[in-house]
């Protein structure tokens, strides 16, 4: 049997450029650029972008992401620009915060509550 090791989110992007300076906001680096895809990674994370010229797909879009410090990162895009929600402890055991790119997409940050 196969095994699965990783997986990269594919986002939709209003504007690849755009993408590629509010992620470099957030320490997010290019690792493969061509037409119609944009790859960003910070550590192990890797998103891969695709040009979509309509926001609703943007803003119904979404991935979760396990950080070590959900409110370090929630900070840090606050200052870079972002909207994002404050971190708050939920039911299922995680403390999150929501961001929200330029563009609309959902990036939900989770830690397990210490």
């Amino acid at each position: 049997m196969t095994r699965l090791y990783s997986a990269m989110p594919v986002l939709p992007s209003l504007d690849l450029a755009e993408t590629e300076e509010a992620y470099g906001r957030l320490r997010f680096v290019v690792t493969a650029k061509a037409e119609g895809t944009l790859i960003l990674r910070r550590d192990q994370v890797e998103l891969m972008f695709w040009p979509c010229p309509d926001r609703r797909i943007c803003e119904a879009s979404g991935v979760y992401l396990r950080v070590g410090d959900v409110e370090a990162l929630a900070a840090e895009a606050t200052a870079a620009g972002w909207r994002a929600t404050p971190p708050a402890d939920q039911p299922w055991g995680q403390r999150e915060a929501y961001l929200f790119d330029p563009h609309g997409n959902l990036l939900r940050l989770g830690q397990p509550v210490a």
